[in-house]
């Protein structure tokens, strides 16, 4: 390759490089937010008055598990969209076996 020839990825790579640019702004955007929110939770907690207002507390909560929530799925969307996503081996040894359990139920109550 000459020094002024320009490397051109693979359509593989473009949307390998995509996916992980689309899952770091997700997750930074997210964790940023989740950040400041618990912060801000922090220090009006240092406030006597805050604990008249516990609302409050519950509300932001709330929202950093919503957006924990919410930035965990669109995670995974990019992530099954590039066929990248996580399988938790775990979690699907339990569905077999609750779809196992379920049938033998079904069996034992005909």
């Amino acid at each position: 390759m000459a020094e002024h020839d320009i490397f051109v990825p693979s359509p593989e790579i473009q949307k390998l490089q995509n996916t992980i640019r689309d899952l770091h702004r997700i997750s930074k955007t997210g964790f940023e937010e989740i950040l400041a929110t618990a912060h801000l939770i922090l220090k009006w907690l240092e406030n006597p008055e805050s604990h008249c207002h516990p609302n409050i507390v519950a509300y932001a909560l709330s929202a950093i598990r919503d957006k924990a929530d919410e930035a965990n799925n669109n995670a995974h969307c990019v992530a099954k969209k590039a066929d990248c996503q996580h399988i938790d081996s775990a979690e699907q040894r339990r569905i077999h076996a609750w779809i196992k359990a379920k049938k033998l139920r079904k069996r034992l109550s005909a």
